[in-house]
């Protein structure tokens, strides 16, 4: 009786052995998958973290190369809107400058036109006052001729009547009858 007491013992202490194994397993099981889970839960944290600081570092890299870009468009822009200016200085001095030459020639073409409307105005003024001179001492020959060809006439009706008054009987010339 006495063995088989302590078999029933040795049952009861294996089960109990087994029973606090089987919860010292499970109590294991649970402790890993508690620490996996946690373990797993900080790693997803982790590698959100690094997701964060790859886009953030990403998203600085793309702002700095798109910052890089912009001020070199700038710079080219710049330096385009610099030449356009310098063309349209250089264009605007050449057209003032042949502006300045057209007019230079014009008024050049005026002043030799000047000149010579006012020598053609002249040599007209000398000609008429040539004519003028000419006609005047034509005039003034023709007043002389006739004077003289008057006192010719005039000596000549005295003559006449002198020799008239001589035949008539000795009366002084430039008397008539009464």
């Amino acid at each position: 009786a006495k063995a088989a007491e302590a078999e029933r013992a040795a049952e009861a202490a294996r089960l109990d052995a087994e029973r606090k194994a089987q919860a010292a397993k499970d109590e294991a099981e649970r402790a890993a998958k508690a620490a996996q889970a946690r373990a797993d839960a900080e790693a997803a944290v982790e590698l959100k973290r690094l997701e964060r600081e790859n886009a953030l570092a990403l998203a600085e890299k793309q702002a700095e190369e798109a910052r890089k870009q912009l001020e070199k468009e700038a710079a080219l822009a710049e330096a385009r809107l610099l030449k356009e200016v310098e063309a349209a200085k250089a264009k605007a001095a050449a057209e003032a400058e042949a502006a300045e030459k057209r007019a230079a020639a014009e008024a050049k073409a005026k002043a030799a036109q000047a000149e010579e409307d006012r020598r053609t105005m002249q040599l007209a003024a000398q000609h008429k006052e040539e004519e003028q001179q000419r006609a005047a001492a034509a005039r003034a020959e023709e007043l002389r001729l006739a004077d003289e060809l008057q006192r010719e006439r005039d000596l000549n009706n005295v003559k006449l009547q002198e020799e008239s008054a001589e035949r008539l009987g000795g009366r002084p010339a430039g008397r008539g009858r009464r």
